[in-house]
């Protein structure tokens, strides 16, 4: 509201004022209700002129989740130090979202939860709380039909575990297909559709929930197999969150191609499609600038970068 509306709200409300004095001078105080409602009026009309506008809704903070599991060094908690228990989030991708939004002039916050609840928050957008967004997802047909996927962020390897006390063959396997005969294991709510591009049809045991249990099975010999990520699986060591038992092995004499890694937002949100382009704008910039080389490279090696 200009100072012009404002000097006029006022007057008006001068004048009214003024009026209700000389009612009840005259003795006409009856009518002094009517004039208390149209000085309310009055009130109520400045008040409106002068609220803020309403907050665009591209504008609103966005809320972002990541497996709790912990992607390191894409998404993770950092090591816990002695003397302080608080363990900071970091990582490439956290930081290269965090970045791309905050150059957007949007509130964003990335929080962890349970994969398989982080994922389900996001198709559902629908309910105050939900996750807008989640990081760190490789691509699936089911996946593409409730997000937008944006474009690729960076890649990661694929790997086989297996316990050299239990499968001593593991390392006889010559390709891919040979899965079909053993009892694989996975994590719950992982994508494993890459596995059918290789005529792997065995049914994947994915009821665990870390790869903490998954490699307790497989030390105890209710798998053969666990597919995990290693740059996943070394983070988690790393950073004091996983401990192998002994004689689990990666396996190196099959060869697995990398896997694209994206971000996802819910179809379900009204502004879906301009958070996409907002994001894929930003990640361009940043491939452009240097500034998305100077991030991963920090965390990751540069094959694992996309350009």
């Amino acid at each position: 509201m200009g100072i012009h509306d404002l000097e006029t709200g006022l007057g008006s409300i001068a004048g009214r004022l003024r009026s209700l004095l000389c009612f009840i001078r005259s003795g006409r105080a009856g009518v002094c209700f009517f004039c208390l409602i149209l000085l309310f009026d009055d009130r109520v009309s400045l008040g409106q002129a002068s609220a803020e506008p309403a907050e665009s809704p591209l504008n609103k903070p966005v809320r972002v989740c990541a497996d709790e599991l912990g992607f390191p060094p894409f998404t993770y908690l950092e090591k816990e130090v002695p003397g302080n228990s608080r363990r900071e989030l970091t990582g490439a991708s956290y930081e290269l979202i965090l970045l791309v939004f905050s150059e957007a002039g949007i509130p964003a916050k990335v929080e962890l939860a349970p994969w398989k609840r982080c994922l389900a928050s996001v198709a559902r957008f629908s309910v105050e709380g939900d996750f807008e967004i989640f990081l760190d997802g490789s691509s699936s047909r089911e996946r593409e039909g409730l997000y937008l996927r944006t474009q690729p962020v960076y890649l990661a390897t694929r790997a086989l575990y297996y316990s050299k006390k239990n499968t001593p063959r593991a390392t006889k396997i010559p390709e891919l297909t040979a899965l079909n005969h053993y009892r694989l294991c996975g994590i719950a709510g992982y994508n494993l559709q890459w596995l059918k591009l290789y005529s792997v049809t065995q049914k994947v045991d994915q009821t665990t929930y870390s790869y903490d249990h998954a490699f307790h099975k497989l030390d105890e010999g209710r798998c053969d197999f666990v597919i995990g990520y290693k740059e996943q699986v070394d983070g988690l060591i790393k950073e004091g969150d996983l401990i192998l038992p002994n004689e689990i092995e990666v396996l190196k004499n099959v060869i697995f191609p990398t896997e694209t890694f994206y971000l996802w937002i819910s179809r379900k949100s009204d502004r879906a499609e301009s958070l996409l382009q907002i994001v894929n704008d930003g990640i361009a910039k940043l491939q452009a600038d240097g500034r998305y080389e100077d991030i991963f490279l920090r965390y990751v090696k540069d094959e694992l970068l996309v350009r």
